[in-house]
């Protein structure tokens, strides 16, 4: 994690999610699950992409940077969610 962010423990939530969501796709694409199967890939990309983009939110100087990267966090959270049907 860059030392540029904020609010590190939302840099590490971020990263978190980037991490576990490669590391979701690799073992559902070793598993031999397809892109419009279940949706579990799709579900891991979300997760990986939104950790980045939380990354880089959470980066920005300004003040509400660390709510909107954890909002975005949430949001891809429920996104997942709703993509496999694991409520």
């Amino acid at each position: 994690m860059s030392r540029s962010v904020r609010n590190p423990l939302t840099g590490y939530l971020a990263d978190l999610f980037v991490v576990g969501g490669a590391a979701l796709f690799v073992s559902d694409a070793l598993a031999g699950r397809r892109l419009a199967h279940g949706g579990a890939l799709v579900a891991d990309l979300v997760l990986a992409v939104a950790g980045a983009l939380g990354h880089g939110i959470a980066r920005v100087r300004h003040r509400e940077a660390p709510v909107a990267a954890l909002g975005c966090l949430a949001i891809a959270a429920l996104v997942a969610a709703w993509l496999t049907g694991r409520w």
